[in-house]
């Protein structure tokens, strides 16, 4: 039987400088630079070589892009991986899948009006707010996938109010995802779910157990999807949320 373990990485198997506490034992991902970004405790790597220790197949999914993926320095031994919320899978041969691919491009196609208006629309908001923010269409293998926002000051409650006033007029089908001082447009084609099931259906054998590893509520519908869902219990999204109904 093969297990397939589908991994979220930020704030699933390492944490970012800011939010990694004294007991770091590792570098986990670096900047552009090559500058150290993001750590890992020693629990979390006792946790990731069990996982690896009993077997499993490693599916690395991740909101990352291609080349913030490539910035992760821990050894995963995958075989693909999922990046930029399921707008790009890649291949053992390190190039995207192309039925995927293929897909993901026609979608992105058919909404980049919509994606160009929502951009707009997010630049009125803030500017008439007076919100501090910057802004980045994020792009993999070459195609524009989703709108991500960040306030400079990491005031969460402003951002918080952009996202409530953006969300009144979002094109049919697009969603916001908001996490702290992310803030994410998106497009219903593009989620990690919907990879995990193409991958399951297309690459995946039928005599599987499978996990699903995440701390966002963006990771909860591809968990969903696996035997198996499992959080950690710091800096985690669905473990605060869970938190309130604990007796």
């Amino acid at each position: 039987m093969t297990v397939y373990a589908f991994v979220d990485l930020d704030d699933s198997l390492f944490n970012s400088d800011r939010k990694a506490g004294p007991d770091r034992s590792r570098v986990a991902a670096v900047d552009r630079q090559g500058t150290p970004l993001s750590f890992q405790s020693a629990r979390q790597e006792r946790f990731l070589s069990h996982v690896l220790g009993n077997g499993a197949v490693i599916v690395p999914t991740t909101g990352r892009n291609e080349a913030a993926f490539h910035r992760v320095r821990l050894s995963l031994r995958h075989s693909h991986a999922i990046c930029s919320f399921g707008g790009l899978l890649i291949g053992p041969d390190g190039r995207p899948e192309p039925r995927w691919h293929a897909f993901i491009s026609a979608e992105v196609e058919r909404e980049r009006a919509a994606l160009e208006g929502i951009l707009d629309e997010m630049v009125r908001i803030a500017t008439a707010r007076g919100a501090d923010v910057r802004h980045t269409i994020v792009s993999d293998a070459g195609l524009d996938l989703y709108l991500s926002v960040k306030h400079n000051a990491h005031d969460e409650e402003c951002l918080a109010g952009v996202a409530a006033e953006l969300g009144q007029g979002l094109p049919d089908g697009w969603y916001l995802h908001l996490n702290g001082n992310n803030l994410a447009a998106m497009p219903g084609f593009l989620g990690k779910a919907r990879a995990v099931r193409w991958y399951l259906d297309n690459v995946g054998t039928d005599s599987t157990l499978t996990l699903g590893i995440g701390d966002s509520f963006t990771d909860l519908s591809f968990m969903g999807l696996c035997d198996y869902a499992i959080t950690p219990t710091s800096h985690s999204q669905i473990f605060n949320a869970l938190m309130k109904y604990a007796r």
